[in-house]
């Protein structure tokens, strides 16, 4: 067996601190935490045993993008934040005690339509006194061609370089990145893995200075072809994005030249640098989304862009005319009820679901 098939146990991973018969424990006393190549390693692991990563940290930690979308995927993961004698979740709030396994809940959720009463908060977490700023985050899915040579990652240089004013500065299969950002070299990497996938950070200086971003990419191989991933999060210099409406531009230009199959944006909150920190930061709210030219022909244009059974939304054609795509604005991302028109409008472009 090669060095690169041994898998070690759990427990002689570096930087794990213990293992139960039911979690990963990692504890990290750092002001922010990334997804280092060994935490990296850890959780692909754990992932693969399907045991939940529980990561604790003390209530001054923050969370990078990735870290935070890339830790806790498998159930039972948590960010345990340590506040004096008190132990709670930093991504919802809920109070926690070690059960001689785990962390899990002291209470059961209760059953309320008030949010705030749906668990049982920590004081700590519900602090209102840190500095939030608003959060842009897009997901957006594009579609290549299965061949040889087919380069991936030019959608996401294009996404990012729209988003902050200049483009990525490098990838990685951790942080910090530790590759220049060339699509060739990138594209060699994604093919060397395949079938199986590639999960990538993505690094980006921003021109001005006043915004910060975090991304990840993800290349899978897929029956209709290579799908390229991305989700970004651009945190922005105060608490609202300056031209919500500017959103429709860019999807146009990346329709234009890519083969686009999905794009949804939304706003939520967290630090001036792009961090997760252990505290409510409100909830988010949805901006636009976008269905691709295969989506749209399939449900048909005509009834793509009739919204009569919708409500008060107004679909743009954008890309070219030959393959256009939809944009649907659905609001400024400060508003909890444009959730409901993104329901009803995913429920129509979506009939069988």
């Amino acid at each position: 067996m090669s060095e690169a098939q041994v898998e070690l146990p759990l427990n002689l991973y570096p930087g794990v601190d213990q293992v139960s018969d039911e979690v990963v424990l990692v504890m990290q006393d750092r002001p922010v935490v990334g997804l280092s190549s060994w935490l990296q390693n850890v959780t692909t692991q754990a992932t693969r045993n399907v045991m939940p990563l529980q990561l604790v940290t003390p209530k001054s930690t923050r969370l990078t993008f990735a870290a935070r979308m890339r830790l806790f995927n498998v159930v039972g993961s948590r960010w345990v934040v340590v506040d004096g004698e008190e132990t709670y979740d930093g991504l919802n709030g809920s109070r926690l005690k070690w059960d001689g396994q785990k962390f899990a809940p002291r209470a059961e959720p209760v059953a309320s339509a008030e949010p705030s009463e749906q668990v049982d908060w920590s004081p700590a977490y519900v602090d209102t006194t840190i500095d939030l700023r608003a959060q842009l985050l897009i997901t957006a899915r594009f579609q290549h061609e299965p061949l040889e040579m087919t380069v991936v990652g030019g959608a996401t240089g294009r996404l990012v370089e729209a988003l902050t004013g200049e483009p990525p500065a490098g990838w990685g299969t951790a942080e910090p990145a530790t590759q220049p950002w060339r699509l060739e070299q990138l594209s060699d990497f994604c093919r060397g893995r395949m079938p199986t996938p590639s999960w990538l950070s993505v690094a980006g200086g921003v021109a001005s200075g006043t915004k910060h971003l975090g991304a990840h990419l993800e290349i899978n191989h897929r029956p209709a072809g290579l799908e390229e991933t991305i989700t970004v999060c651009v945190a922005q210099p105060g608490r609202v994005i300056d031209n919500v409406n500017a959103l429709g531009d860019v999807v146009d230009r990346l329709a234009d030249e890519f083969e686009l199959v999905t794009f949804f944006a939304q706003l939520t909150m967290g630090t001036p640098e792009g961090f997760t920190p252990p505290h409510f930061t409100g909830f988010p709210a949805p901006i636009g989304l976008a269905l691709g030219n295969d989506g749209l022909q399939a449900l048909g244009v005509d009834r793509a862009l009739d919204m009569s059974q919708v409500g008060a939304i107004e679909p743009v054609l954008v890309g070219p005319q030959a393959a256009p795509s939809a944009w649907y604005p659905l609001g400024d991302g400060l508003t909890q009820s444009d959730w409901r028109k993104y329901s009803a409008l995913v429920d129509y472009l979506n009939p069988s679901a």
